[in-house]
C-alpha cells in the first residue's frame, strides 16, 4: 500500500487488490460511469485518461476510488439502478458495504 500527496494538497492511497476483487471494483467501476457524469458533463474514462503532445491513452489496471465511493452518495433509485446493470445477483445494500469496507481499509 502506497500513501501519495501531491503538490496541489490531494491525499491519495494506492492499495493492491486481488485479481477477484479488482475484477469485482473494476465492474462497478464500469457501471459507475454509465451512471454518473462528471461536473460539466464530462466523461470520467476521457478525464482520467494519460495524454500528451504525442497522443492519449486510457487509464487501465486502475480503479477510481473516488468514482467507486460516489456509489454510497447515489439516491437510493440510482444505486438499484446501477446494481441491475452490475447483476450477478448484487442489490444497492451488498454494494454499498463492499464499498464502503473497502473505503474504511484504505482510509
Amino acid at each position: 500500500t502506497l500513501l501519495f500527496g501531491t503538490i496541489g494538497g490531494a491525499v491519495g492511497v494506492i492499495a493492491p487488490l486481488s485479481p477477484d476483487r479488482f475484477a469485482w471494483f473494476d465492474r462497478l467501476q464500469a457501471c459507475m460511469r454509465r451512471a454518473v457524469r462528471g461536473v460539466g458533463g464530462l466523461d470520467h474514462a476521457g478525464w482520467r485518461a494519460f495524454a500528451n503532445e504525442r497522443g492519449a491513452a486510457p487509464a487501465r489496471g486502475v480503479v477510481d476510488g473516488d468514482l467507486v465511493e460516489q456509489f454510497l452518495e447515489l439516491p437510493s433509485a440510482a444505486a438499484a439502478a446501477v446494481a441491475a446493470d452490475f447483476g450477478r445477483g448484487e442489490t444497492a445494500e451488498s454494494i454499498a458495504k463492499a464499498v464502503d469496507d473497502l473505503s474504511r481499509a484504505c482510509h
